[in-house]
């Protein structure tokens, strides 16, 4: 499968750190149980979180969500659906996330791997084909949802989305 390498440029890199940092503030002043899964360091994941973010909104040329003042459901929108990315340091990661209300999920999962500056964008899944029961696992941090790789849509396809 074709993988979009997506590249920030300093710019890029210093808003990712910005907001990444205002992101870990705001969750350490209100409490906030940190959705991560595994052990990395919740600062630096909350930056490549949003770098991560950045790099599907550059390829998709959309503008991503910057509100610190609200818990935003989506990371972008996209021809009107909602975009979740989901990010994660090891390449070629599966698609995986945790169920959350129905308020709460969007449209459509992206998975971004990589560390800053570089990214790659490995697929796509919308949230009925990750929601779905026969995708419900638990991989230790309580019950998930598992899309491998191999199943995820290439994300150059998106750009046609329908739904």
């Amino acid at each position: 499968m074709k993988h979009a390498l997506i590249t920030l440029t300093e710019t890029e890199q210093r808003i990712a750190k910005h907001i990444g940092k205002a992101r870990e503030d705001n969750n350490v002043s209100h409490g906030t149980k940190d959705g991560k899964m595994g052990n990395q360091d919740s600062l630096q994941a909350n930056i490549e979180a949003v770098g991560a973010e950045l790099s599907v909104c550059k390829y998709l040329n959309v503008y991503p969500d910057l509100d610190l003042d609200s818990w935003a459901v989506a990371d972008c929108t996209f021809h009107g659906y909602t975009i979740d990315v989901k990010w994660s340091p090891r390449d070629e990661a599966d698609m995986v996330a945790k169920k959350k209300k129905p308020s709460m999920i969007c449209d459509i999962y992206v998975r971004v791997c990589g560390t800053m500056p570089n990214y790659k964008i490995l697929g796509y899944n919308s949230s009925k084909e990750l929601f779905h029961d026969s995708r419900k696992t638990d991989l230790g941090y309580g019950e998930t949802f598992f899309i491998p790789r191999r199943e995820m849509r290439p994300i150059e396809k998106m750009k046609k989305y329908k739904g």
